[in-house]
């Protein structure tokens, strides 16, 4: 089927990168990948500004810096994730980190005063954020604190990415909880699948922009 895509029109398209991903095994190739990626995706559309960075409060901080005057239409973060949680290096974005006494609180809220309402969008590219219900749960309070949807995946993420979800600010996650579970439950989750192109909701690592969906049924490959 035809798909239209993200209207980025007002405000800026931002990439932000784990530039922490060192160390033995493959973790340290990813940072390289990344690297090679950012080019490799501007050839559809280049990004206005690339964040490589290693803390949240550094990457958050040169977003606020460099869109201060247009704001943000798009943002993607290219990362590790688990359920309900989006990594830089060992440091996690999740409910407790944007809550009133945590540590991004403030600097997220900033952020949202940037982003351009509901139509502009953050896409975690991460493993399993939006899995389980403490997918569902970050979901909800990131895409409130920001007043922007927020997507992100339910399965372990490489050359594909499966389980790809939206949500907007005042909706309730429609997804199923256990999506993309091996092992464990919803409250409890253990292990997640890897992506596959069969799975449900599933893109190309190669894929430059979010595909729109106003109701999150329609198939995004």
């Amino acid at each position: 089927m035809d798909l239209s895509y993200a209207d980025a029109r007002m405000g800026l398209s931002v990439l932000v990168y784990d530039a922490a991903c060192r160390g033995p095994g493959p973790t340290r190739w990813l940072g390289r990948a990344f690297a090679i990626g950012r080019h490799t995706h501007a050839v559809a559309q280049p990004w206005d500004l690339v964040v490589p960075a290693t803390t949240w409060p550094e990457a958050i901080d040169r977003v606020l810096a460099g869109c201060e005057h247009a704001g943000v239409a798009e943002l993607q973060y290219w990362g590790h994730g688990k359920w309900g949680r989006v990594l830089i290096g060992a440091e996690s974005l999740d409910r407790d980190a944007i809550s009133p006494a945590g540590p991004l609180h403030d600097r997220i809220r900033a952020l949202g005063t940037l982003m351009h309402g509901p139509d502009a969008h953050v896409w975690f590219r991460t493993c399993e954020t939006l899995g389980a219900h403490r997918g569902h749960a970050i979901a909800q309070e990131l895409s409130e604190q920001l007043g922007c949807a927020v997507a992100g995946h339910t399965f372990i993420v490489g050359p594909w990415q499966s389980g790809l979800h939206l949500l907007r600010p005042g909706a309730q996650p429609e997804w199923p909880a256990d999506e993309g579970l091996l092992e464990g439950t919803p409250e409890f989750p253990v292990r997640a699948a890897w992506s596959r192109a069969w799975h449900p909701r599933t893109v190309s690592c190669m894929r430059r922009a979010l595909p729109t969906f106003a109701t999150g049924s329609e198939s995004t490959r």
